[in-house]
């Protein structure tokens, strides 16, 4: 079979002589991903927290969103959030329900789809039975925005709703009371890659960042900005996991949240990763620093696995342990759970190998 090379065009020798600090090969690659300007180039090579992070109240829906929450947390009304049941929707579940607590929701609750029996995002069966659960908020996670009729129903039977998602945004969208999603039509929130995980902590920085203007610390004596920080941990395995371009916010997001997952608080990413094998019975690290390829091949696999052979509540459950000995019988469950996934896999792959 011919084969039809493209070569990107050459770089001009200017772009070289702007960027003299830069090995030739860089300066190529970074003209080639279009990335021409100081601050891009600054922004890709050294990411700055300080800097690269966005303000959340850029998101259009995102005063709405916060009001309605701390509403329903102050009048005690009962909030339910609806992830998805891979890591992306796992990990944006937990970070959303860990801040809601931190900042005094005392009803919330998690619900997370089974992937043969509910399918992908919401349903009218679901809506019905939060219904029936007395459910007066949904906040949905990587997920919603195709959701129109659902939305409708649940907006029919009294419950508000709030949509936070990154996927393609259909033709119609829904009656949502809030939608926190970077690509809607009249968004003008800059980055629009952010994966479900991380507008899931954008939603968080902005509760965060308004609780403190009127509360110096959280219940717990933790500082807002140092909660904010311990999330980025999941916020970067969802970035990975889901596989969008880590450039602009997300990539800072990432970087950040690596340095923090190799020292994460997390008690049920701890026991994840000595079960995997990347740390030993005292946290230290076997095989060197935690990076975006242990991340996509060692973790994101095992918390995908839960959904993918059993159910997605045991991954979200590992993430929000505080048991130490529930934390590693979790770990090693999802850690079989991969396992049972990987045999499975190799079994379909000789038996189409075999009929082919």
């Amino acid at each position: 079979m011919s084969k039809k090379w493209i070569i990107a065009p050459a770089v001009p020798e200017d772009f070289y002589s702007e960027h003299p600090e830069l090995p030739p090969i860089v300066s190529k690659l970074m003209y080639n991903r279009n990335l021409r300007t100081q601050t891009q180039i600054d922004e890709f090579l050294n990411p700055d927290y300080s800097q690269n992070i966005h303000d959340p109240f850029l998101f259009v829906d995102m005063e709405k969103a916060v009001a309605i929450i701390f509403d329903c947390i102050e009048k005690n009304k009962n909030i339910v959030v609806h992830g998805d049941y891979d890591a992306d929707g796992v990990c944006a579940a937990t970070i959303i329900i860990s801040c809601l607590k931190k900042l005094g929701a005392q009803n919330v609750s998690v619900f997370l789809p089974h992937r043969e029996t509910d399918g992908y995002g919401l349903n009218l069966n679901t809506v019905k039975n939060l219904k029936e659960k007395n459910t007066d908020l949904i906040i949905t996670c990587d997920c919603g925005v195709s959701n129109t009729a659902e939305v409708k129903l649940a907006k029919e039977l009294g419950m508000q709703v709030i949509i936070t998602d990154h996927h393609s945004i259909p033709a119609q969208t829904p009656p949502a009371d809030a939608i926190i999603h970077p690509k809607m039509p009249n968004e003008v929130y800059p980055d629009k890659t952010l994966c479900g995980g991380a507008v899931a902590f954008k939603l968080i920085q902005a509760l965060l960042k308004t609780h403190k203007k009127t509360n110096e610390l959280l219940a717990d004596g933790q500082t807002h900005e140092a909660f904010e920080k311990w999330q980025l941990d999941l916020a970067a395995i969802a970035s990975i996991g889901d596989m969008v371009p880590l450039l602009g916010e997300s990539r800072t997001i990432t970087r950040y949240g690596l340095t923090v997952l190799n020292k994460t608080k997390n008690l049920g990413l701890k026991k994840l990763m000595f079960v995997s094998g990347l740390t030993d019975e005292n946290g230290q690290m076997k095989r060197g620093e935690i990076d975006a390829g242990t991340v996509g091949f060692q973790i994101v696999p095992r918390i995908n696995a839960a959904g993918r052979m059993d159910h997605a509540n045991v991954a979200f459950a590992l993430l929000m342990a505080e048991d130490e000995h529930e934390a590693e019988n979790l770990a090693w469950a999802l850690n079989q759970n991969n396992v049972d996934r990987q045999k499975l896999t190799e079994n379909l792959v000789a038996q189409a190998i075999k009929q082919g």
